[in-house]
């Protein structure tokens, strides 16, 4: 896994598992407005000539409010095995301080901070079906020693 400047021909994207002291995590709903609680980690597209971590931490800040001290890269995936050519990359988000951007134009979002036990149910159960949310969550779960319920 590099963090080298990517000049992406093909979307690739960066997301975290923002973590609080207190242990919950902060979740994003999209959509205009939010629909139906859809809560997914804050994340999106590297622009051109960001590094993997720059885009992680840019995407807290756009669509959380915070910035993260320290990034853990836990895993890199394609999204789709044929239907796109589309490379997620996550981290774990640490050391968190309120850092907000201004988000992007496009979005409305509705910030949550969850217990992980209570986002992990949530995945277990299928009511987030977000890809990059799913897949962070378990392998945070299993990085980490975390357990639902």
């Amino acid at each position: 896994m590099t963090n080298d400047r990517l000049y992406p021909a093909r979307p690739i994207l960066a997301a975290s598992v923002a973590v609080i002291r207190d242990g919950r995590i902060l979740l994003a709903a999209r959509g205009k407005p939010p629909s139906e609680g859809l809560f997914s980690l804050p994340g999106g597209m590297v622009d051109v000539g960001e590094t993997l971590a720059e885009a992680a931490l840019r995407e807290l800040r756009e669509e959380v409010g915070y910035a993260a001290g320290r990034l853990e890269w836990i895993s890199s995936y394609y999204t789709s095995k044929s239907v796109c050519d589309e490379t997620a990359h996550l981290y774990l988000g640490y050391d968190l301080a309120p850092a907000a951007l201004a988000p992007d134009e496009t979005e409305f979002l509705e910030i949550a901070a969850l217990p992980f036990a209570e986002v992990l149910d949530l995945v277990i159960r299928s009511e987030i079906r977000d890809s990059m949310t799913v897949i962070a969550v378990l392998h945070a779960a299993r990085l980490r020693g975390w357990q639902n319920g």
